[in-house]
């Protein structure tokens, strides 16, 4: 990583202000940029072009981006959500799960390589897709499982079939040997 040298930045003009009511403290520079930190610890920046940052832990939002033009973006707990104007994305951070919210009501979901889609006729779309993930997930597990114990059953057949093979084999050498013994 290349790292240029660090030069120094003329000052800038900066005005600070307190909210006699709500006790929020007001920044704005010289550039336009406005800040506003509030009691409860909530911080909002907006600058120039319309770019807004949030930081909101009274609401749970670890961080908020919003710009005109632009999909809003933020951060809540685990999850990290996208405001898509025709529906909105949800990107779970544990289970690594994308869940998209169509704006006529339908829902899908995208976990471990498998998609599920709950259309909009649904009474609620969006609890369907996980319960059928969850569903597909657990079924998938059985499979497994039965392929195991198949697997298990084919090996004892087979073993049960070679067995019965050599058993018969030795019958007809047997029968064989008691025929020679009977001809002597």
């Amino acid at each position: 990583m290349i790292t240029p040298p660090s030069a120094p930045l003329p000052p800038i003009g900066v005005t600070f202000a307190t909210d006699p009511y709500s006790g929020a403290k007001v920044t704005v520079r010289q550039d336009l940029v406005l800040a506003c930190e509030h009691t409860n610890h909530d911080l909002s920046i907006q600058f120039a072009d319309g770019t807004r940052l949030a930081k909101l832990p009274g609401q749970g939002i670890n961080w908020q981006v919003e710009c005109e033009g632009y999909a809003a973006v933020l951060q809540k707990d685990v999850f990290m959500v996208v405001d898509l104007g025709q529906g909105v994305l949800t990107y779970n951070l544990e289970d690594k799960s994308i869940c998209l919210d169509f704006g006529d009501g339908s829902h899908m979901l995208v976990r471990d390589s498998k998609v599920v889609y709950g259309p909009p006729t649904l009474e609620c779309p969006s609890r369907a897709v996980t319960v059928a993930m969850e569903t597909a997930a657990d079924a998938y597990a059985m499979h497994q499982e039965m392929n195991k114990k198949h697997q298990k059953w084919a090996k004892v057949q087979s073993d049960h079939t070679a067995a019965m093979q050599l058993h018969a084999v030795a019958v007809e050498e047997a029968k064989e040997a008691q025929n020679d013994f009977d001809a002597l």
